[in-house]
């Protein structure tokens, strides 16, 4: 009940210090490659590129995705979720069914070709909003050139994520207060940023969905969750163009468990003008339920706990 008066509290809030926008509003784009726009390695002396509101990442599962949209060059993020296997946002595979792949910079060049294998449910491309099922699988030909962590060590051939995904189902209905979020997108003021992997943390303002005022907000319940609605410990903390199929992670035990990939921009205005599409929160998918578990069993997700040296690495 408390969580419910809280998450009224931020929608009260979010409705009287911001305009609605129409319900026709489609989902947070992918990142697009500004003309004339080169990543350098300078780009990193920014403080506050990507992820608005936060700092560099080196999750090696986190990858960023390169691909042509409407002709566009354009960028998302994605999950790796088993050695060739990278779950990502349906609506980044609206379009081009060949990627290019990269856990590391993208000015390093280090890409590896993937291509589209298949959406979840019902995803319907001309159909907004989503209905739980902005989620997509892309199956990379080689990992040669991508790694589990800054020592550049090669992936296992056991290594996958299932087993880690299925441990968010159990935080219901005790969803983490906090989730970190990751990817490759800009975050609003330095479109020259795109293509760093950056994360911040950031306050799960509606775990499920399932407050009356999320459907206000198009959210569906207890399939997706609100994160970022509200300033985190008074900063301005999102995801943002070119993060979309970016991970949600829990912290437990010092261990990264997935529990969301991002899905969109809160249908409200945000509060980056140039771009109107991060800063005032965003809805992402929940993937820590058995519909989507079979989903990426039957795609050949590997469940990842019979080799413990392959995990992922412990934060410290």
């Amino acid at each position: 009940m408390a969580a419910s008066f809280r998450f009224l509290l931020i929608a009260l809030a979010l409705l009287c210090s911001t305009s609605v926008m129409s319900a026709q509003e489609g989902p947070l784009m992918p990142g697009k490659w500004p003309a004339g726009v080169k990543v350098t390695p300078a780009d990193t002396t920014n403080t506050s590129i990507e992820v608005a509101g936060g700092w560099p990442s080196d999750h090696r599962q986190v990858v960023g995705l390169r691909f042509y949209q409407k002709g566009q060059l354009s960028a998302c993020s994605g999950l790796l979720v088993s050695k060739k296997i990278v779950l990502t946002a349906a609506h980044c595979t609206c379009g081009d069914h060949s990627f290019d792949v990269t856990n590391g910079p993208f000015n390093e060049e280090h890409w590896v070709h993937g291509t589209f294998v298949s959406r979840f449910g019902n995803y319907d491309c001309n159909v907004y909003p989503p209905k739980g099922d902005d989620l997509a699988l892309i199956k990379i030909d080689k990992e040669t050139n991508l790694f589990l962590n800054s020592a550049k060590e090669p992936i296992c051939g056991s290594y996958g994520l299932l087993s880690g995904i299925k441990r968010a189902g159990d935080f219901y209905p005790n969803f983490p207060r906090r989730v970190t979020v990751a990817g490759y997108g800009f975050e609003g003021d330095d479109e020259s940023s795109i293509g760093l992997q950056r994360e911040t943390i950031v306050d799960v303002n509606s775990f499920a969905c399932a407050d009356p005022i999320a459907s206000h907000f198009m959210c569906k319940p207890f399939k997706e969750f609100v994160a970022g609605a509200v300033r985190t410990d008074g900063m301005v903390r999102d995801t943002c163009a070119g993060d979309s199929g970016g991970p949600a992670f829990a912290v437990v035990d010092g261990s990264l468990i997935p529990v969301g990939i991002v899905s969109r921009a809160l249908p409200v205005q945000q509060l980056f003008p140039r771009h109107g599409d991060c800063g005032s929160g965003g809805i992402y998918t929940l993937i820590g339920r058995i519909d989507v578990l079979d989903w990426m069993r039957k795609a050949g997700v590997s469940e990842g706990d019979t080799d413990q040296s392959c995990a992922p690495p412990v934060l410290q």
